[in-house]
């Protein structure tokens, strides 16, 4: 079959697909989900708005290029591996900490230690944003903070669980060619959600985040 051919508005930056559907019958044009931008790069890679940051100067990523200088966060204080609830509170502060760190850099070292291995989805997303980092691609926002709603519940086998709100804008994960995906926050979206983790007798992990 030949190639289903993309046009590619330069100033919508949409994409529409011909779908040929018989010789006797006219094209169909469908949305395609994937927004893409222009094929003509005009930026490069973490130049931002024309120009390096400064030495030690924090600047957010952009349609140009990466964030720099993403300061690293400070673990929490002693008390955070404790197995109560303000130990919870801390562990997760500080995983969200780390999170929000490897959604600008790509690097998860550290985010990775409050995560149960049996918390595939996580995992598997940050797999996948440091295989778009090492590719050349990059995040644009992303980066989101927790609310947590009332106390936990502890069940009999020793998982607790959380209900909290995030907080958080738009997400944009950016292509080197420049096509992008992005997921945008809105009124309607459903930012209530479940968290469950258990202390492991040395630290606390995360086993899994539900809509509520």
């Amino acid at each position: 079959n030949p190639a289903v051919p993309v046009l590619l508005q330069r100033h919508l930056r949409t994409a529409v697909v011909l779908v040929p559907l018989s010789p006797a019958r006219p094209l169909l044009l469908l949305p395609v989900k994937e927004r893409l931008l222009p094929l003509t790069r005009i930026f490069q890679k973490g130049t931002l708005g024309g120009g390096k940051a400064p030495d030690g100067e924090y600047r957010e990523a952009d349609l140009q290029g990466p964030a720099q200088n993403v300061p690293k966060p400070v673990m929490p204080e002693d008390g955070y591996k404790l197995a109560t609830v303000e130990g919870l509170e801390k562990s997760v502060h500080a995983w969200v900490n780390w999170k929000n760190y490897g959604i600008q850099t790509g690097d998860y070292t550290i985010a990775r230690q409050f995560v149960s291995a049996q918390f595939t989805e996580e995992t598997e997303y940050m797999d996948t944003i440091t295989k778009l980092y090492e590719r050349g691609g990059w995040v644009k926002g992303g980066v989101a903070y927790f609310e947590f709603h009332g106390e936990p519940i502890i069940k009999d086998d020793g998982v607790y669980q959380w209900e909290f709100y995030r907080l958080w804008k738009e997400i944009m994960q950016i292509e080197p060619n420049g096509r992008y995906r992005k997921s945008k926050n809105t009124p309607s979206t459903n930012n209530l959600y479940w968290l469950q983790a258990k202390n492991d007798g040395s630290s606390w992990k995360i086993l899994s985040i539900k809509g509520a």
